[in-house]
């Protein structure tokens, strides 16, 4: 699972998930298997300082990556709603490490989608990108 985190300072797996999504400063993408990171890399959000659409352009850059999850502090109703539409899953979590958040998405994923856990998006077995044909009748 391809999982990106957003940070505001640049520590890899000791970053800490920052309380904005469209306006952080990087996103930390970590490759992942349920039990161990299998890579982790860090790139800059696309929309950090975008003047508008900020979420937009943000969630345009997790689709680029082929991020399946996004964990954040908030989302706005924007990046949300496209999130959804595009199958991203969308975990709300701030304040603590990466190596901290990555056990509580174990945790949450192993809960089986109910109290709190992982929201996936409504496509979610069926994302699009767009270096891909469209599939799912996009």
């Amino acid at each position: 699972m391809r999982i990106a985190f957003t940070v505001d300072e640049d520590r890899g797996l000791d970053s800490i998930v920052s309380p904005k999504f469209g306006r952080a400063k990087y996103f930390v993408i970590v490759d992942w298997d349920g039990r161990e990171v299998l890579g982790v890399r860090t790139i800059p959000n696309p929309g950090a300082s975008a003047s508008g659409g900020a979420g937009i352009k943000a969630v345009q850059g997790l689709v680029n990556e082929r991020v399946e999850l996004v964990v954040s502090g908030g989302f706005g109703p924007n990046a949300l709603a496209a999130l959804e539409e595009l199958g991203i899953g969308h975990l709300e979590l701030s304040g603590v490490r990466i190596s901290d958040a990555l056990r509580e998405v174990g945790r949450r994923g192993e809960a089986g989608g109910t109290g709190g856990a992982i929201r996936p998006g409504r496509r979610a077995s069926c994302l699009y990108y767009p270096a891909e044909p469209p599939s799912c009748g996009y």
